[in-house]
């Protein structure tokens, strides 16, 4: 069984186009792990349909671009933490980058 993590700028499973993709896999045989953003009220981890999702600390705050590159910097660090632990302990197949714009 072939495993994947995929790093999405985005809520999850609010964005359509990544949670086709994630449901897809997993009907294929796919182990499927998410890290994504998180929404207050969210859980930290929860499984939907088959797909694993991680969800770090942070929301996306509307403003200037400065504050859209700050958070998705911050974003980007959190999430390469997130993923080397869970790769240490997963050794995924694939790994793949996802964003969306502002």
């Amino acid at each position: 069984m072939k495993k994947v993590c995929m790093v999405v700028y985005s809520y999850y499973p609010y964005d359509n186009r990544v949670r086709k993709e994630a449901e897809a896999l997993v009907r294929n045989g796919y182990t499927i792990d998410i890290i994504t953003l998180r929404n207050k009220n969210e859980k930290k981890f929860e499984k939907i349909k088959g797909v694993n999702i991680y969800r770090l600390d942070q929301q996306i705050l509307r403003g200037s671009q400065l504050r859209f590159l700050y958070q998705y910097g911050k974003f980007m660090w959190l999430s390469f933490f997130k993923l080397n632990k869970l790769d240490f302990k997963n050794n995924y197949d694939v790994r793949s980058e996802e964003h969306t714009s502002e």
